[in-house]
C-alpha cells in the first residue's frame, strides 16, 4: 500500500510541476477565501463581444494574499498566450504577500472599469476602447490593473483616476519604482504604466508596453 501511494504521489507531483499555483492552491484550499468563482460563460454576460476577440480569452484561478492578510482565490480573464507567465507573477507575488485587494472578473462590475478601480479590484480582460477610439490592451487581454485606487492613473495634467485615489508611498498594496512586482513582470517582458514619460499609470502592466 506505501509503495502505490508513494507511485501516485510522484505521478501527481510529475503531473503538475508546472503549475505550482495548482499545487498550492491544493494544499491550503481549505484556508482560502473564494472571491471570485465564475465560470467562463458568465464573465462573458452583459457585453457584446466579438467571437474573434472572446476565443482568446482564458479564465484562470490565481491565489493571493489579501489587505486582510489571508490568502484569498480570485480570476483573471486573459489571452491565452500570458496564462502561464501571469500565474508565474502570481505565484511570486503571494511567496512574497504583496497584498491585493481583490481580483475578481469586470463583468462584476457591469463591464465599468471607473467602478471596478473604485473597488480596488485588479483585473486584465476588459472589451473596451481608449480615448482615441482603439481597442484597449485590456480588450485584448494583455495587459493588467493591480490595486487601481491605491495605484492611479494620473494625467499629464496631473488629473488623477479613479476620483479620489491618492498615490501614497509605503501604502499597503502600493506599486513603487523598486517594488519586486515591477521585476517579476519585467522578467515576463510586460512594462508599466509607472515609466511613461508624460502620465503615468502605476495601477498598468501591458505587454506591449502601453
Amino acid at each position: 500500500m506505501k509503495i502505490i501511494n508513494i507511485i501516485v504521489l510522484i505521478l501527481t507531483i510529475s503531473c503538475c510541476k508546472d503549475n505550482h499555483s495548482l499545487i498550492i492552491e491544493n494544499n491550503i484550499i481549505s484556508d482560502t477565501i473564494v472571491d471570485s468563482n465564475y465560470t467562463i460563460r458568465e464573465v462573458f454576460l452583459g457585453k457584446k463581444i466579438p467571437d474573434s476577440i472572446k476565443k482568446n480569452q482564458k479564465l484562470i484561478n490565481v491565489l493571493y494574499y489579501g489587505y486582510d492578510n489571508k490568502i484569498h482565490k480570485g480570476q483573471l480573464v486573459c489571452h491565452y498566450s500570458v496564462v502561464n507567465s501571469l500565474k508565474l507573477v502570481f505565484d511570486k507575488l503571494l511567496e512574497d504577500k504583496f497584498p491585493i485587494y481583490s481580483v475578481i472578473p469586470v463583468n462584476a462590475f457591469e463591464w465599468d472599469d471607473n467602478k471596478s478601480m473604485l473597488a480596488n479590484n485588479t483585473s486584465c480582460f476588459n472589451y473596451r476602447k481608449t480615448q482615441s477610439g482603439k481597442l484597449s490592451e485590456h480588450g485584448r487581454g494583455l495587459a493588467i490593473d493591480i490595486n487601481p485606487f491605491d495605484n492611479p492613473y494620473i494625467t499629464s495634467n496631473n488629473n488623477i483616476y479613479p476620483k479620489g485615489s491618492l498615490y501614497r508611498s509605503g501604502a499597503k498594496g502600493t506599486i513603487l519604482a523598486n517594488s519586486k512586482i515591477i521585476k517579476y513582470f519585467k522578467e515576463i517582458e510586460w512594462k508599466w504604466g509607472g515609466n511613461w514619460r508624460y502620465s503615468k499609470d502605476y495601477q498598468h502592466f501591458s505587454l506591449n508596453g502601453r
